[in-house]
């Protein structure tokens, strides 16, 4: 099974990373298999509708992604560079709802902030 081997890879690595690196690396992990998970959408017939729901969690994907990331940055461009992520990725999250006339769900509100 396909689906199972991107998560033992991530447990492996995880596993053989130094300590301090390892609740970052779980974190993220969790999030692109999230992302990945969420980006598996069932045709609708509806090209546009299909684009943004396969969209929108890789979007949310690289906001959680920073989000894994920022309580352990030391480097101050890429601390900025995920916060200037974070922001954009959930205009655009928004802006393609409203593309397709639909709200954003409130099951895809910010958590990360």
């Amino acid at each position: 099974d396909h689906s199972k081997q991107p998560s033992m890879a991530h447990e492996h690595s995880v596993s053989d990373a130094p300590e301090h690196e390892r609740p970052f690396l779980e974190n993220n992990a969790a999030a692109m298999e999230k992302m990945m998970a969420d980006m598996n959408v069932q045709p609708t017939g509806d090209i546009d509708m299909d684009f943004v729901a396969m969209m929108v969690p890789h979007h949310q994907g690289a906001i959680d992604m920073c989000a894994a990331y920022l309580p352990y940055a030391k480097n101050p461009q890429l601390k900025r560079l995920c916060q200037e992520i974070i922001v954009t990725q959930q205009q655009e999250i928004v802006a393609m709802y409203l593309a397709i006339g639909k709200e954003r769900p409130p099951s895809a509100a910010m958590k990360t902030q």
